[in-house]
């Protein structure tokens, strides 16, 4: 018997996204049948988008549970107040998905499939690909060592592969595992909480004795996704620069410390590599952003930008 499944769904003014995952969503075989809510259960969770935004989620989305933030929480934050509610709602795997992303029926239950044949599986994601065809994340190296941190082809094109971090595009998580390891850090607020919950994860142990395996964070390469980055670049701008430097060295701090100096010092010159450029091509926005990031990566002021 499938066992009970949160899909969460952040929104923030982009409720077309949102309308059609959701009703791909509900094309799903899976969500036939008087006994819908004992199988999924769409969580669309709102981070203070504007009125109208809201109101059409609303009214075009039937059969899902929504939830109205006050504040826009950003991914951490947001994302926590659906996983909380799907716990609490007996959720045994908790899937995390992009509006602005689409996994087919076959693909989502590859990785159902994944969880329930390995116990010892703590997160699991498909391959990120665009809309035609090709990969844009494969799993990920751990992001505090590595500039580019993602794969572009799988590792093991055949079978599940043990990676440092899912994609937080598309991420299958086992709910059990956060009792033990919490939820995402709302410290990053936007970028690099998941690589981190994944760091976490591999640290715990799937048994309360030292006997338990770790938990393992892998890709199922039978399984894809699409991601729209066109669609959530307006959203995007150059803050999401601001918070990919910021918070790899929130991510150092917390993973990495005794390699705090060397990785201070080598992200630090990455950093001003990358500034310099900007300025050379007169990209001030961005520029802004780097070093704003930078500043606040080093002196250890994290959470939402104000």
């Amino acid at each position: 018997m499938m066992k009970k499944t949160g899909i969460i769904l952040l929104n923030w003014n982009a409720a077309e996204d949102t309308i059609g995952c959701v009703k791909k969503f509900q094309n799903f075989q899976a969500f036939l049948g008087d006994n819908l809510e004992d199988k999924t259960t769409i969580y669309v969770v709102d981070n203070n988008s504007d009125s109208a935004d809201r109101k059409k989620i609303r009214q075009d989305c039937q059969h899902i549970v929504f939830i109205q933030n006050d504040s826009n929480l950003g991914y951490a934050g947001g994302n926590n107040v659906g996983i909380r509610r799907a716990r609490k709602d007996g959720c045994a795997y908790i899937l995390l998905m992009n509006n602005d992303a689409r996994i087919a029926e076959k693909d989502f239950h590859l990785l159902v499939q994944a969880m329930d044949a390995e116990p010892d599986l703590g997160i699991v994601g498909p391959l990120i690909r665009d809309d035609h065809g090709g990969i844009l994340n494969a799993g990920g190296r751990d992001i505090g060592c590595h500039y580019i941190s993602h794969f572009k082809e799988p590792v093991q094109p055949d079978m599940l592969y043990d990676v440092d971090y899912v994609s937080g595009t598309i991420c299958l998580i086992r709910s059990s595992l956060l009792e033990h390891i919490g939820l995402l850090d709302e410290e990053y607020f936007f970028s690099g909480e998941v690589a981190d919950l994944c760091q976490r994860a591999k640290k715990q142990r799937t048994s309360s004795d030292s006997s338990g395996a770790y938990h393992r964070i892998a890709i199922n390469p039978q399984a894809s996704g699409t991601h729209d980055l066109s669609a959530s670049h307006g959203n995007r701008g150059g803050i999401y620069t601001y918070y990919t430097v910021r918070n790899r060295f929130l991510y150092i701090r917390k993973h990495l410390r005794s390699s705090i100096p060397r990785l201070f010092l080598y992200w630090t010159s990455q950093h001003l590599r990358h500034a310099y450029r900007c300025l050379r091509e007169r990209k001030k926005i961005e520029l802004q952003m780097i070093l704003k990031g930078l500043l606040h990566g080093l002196i250890g002021k994290y959470g939402p930008l104000h």
